[in-house]
């Protein structure tokens, strides 16, 4: 496959569902494209884009989005944008898209059982 979805940064645990979303400033992703999604290098499978969405620019994504894709609102949400792409994302388009697993590496399954793991710890008392 020659498209990936390249991520260094799980934001808000989504690349352990089934179905996530993601910001992007490129267009490139079209519904039904089949690509490889990967954190920091490592290859978690193969996604499907399901929907896609244009922004006229991060101002006008609604915090419900941005909560779900980022774990945080959208001011806070723009200020990661603006590092990531090292500019001032107001003023230009951005791309929300639903991308679902269709298949998944044993990374993928190993990184989502250290959560589900971690989470079934008890708590201090």
């Amino acid at each position: 496959m020659d498209n990936k979805l390249d991520f260094s940064t799980n934001w808000n645990g989504k690349l352990h569902t089934r179905i996530f979303h993601t910001l992007r400033r490129s267009g490139r992703f079209s519904v039904g494209d089949r690509v490889e999604a990967t954190l920091n290098g490592s290859l978690l499978g193969v996604v499907e884009c399901i929907n896609k969405t244009r922004y006229d620019d991060i101002r006008h994504v609604p915090d419900t989005i941005c909560y779900l894709d980022t774990g945080y609102n959208q001011s806070e949400t723009e200020n990661i944008l603006a590092q990531m792409y090292k500019d001032d994302p107001t003023g230009k388009p951005i791309y929300g898209y639903l991308f679902k697993f269709l298949q998944s590496t044993s990374h993928r399954k190993n990184l989502k059982r250290t959560v589900q793991l971690a989470m079934e710890l008890p708590l201090a008392t």
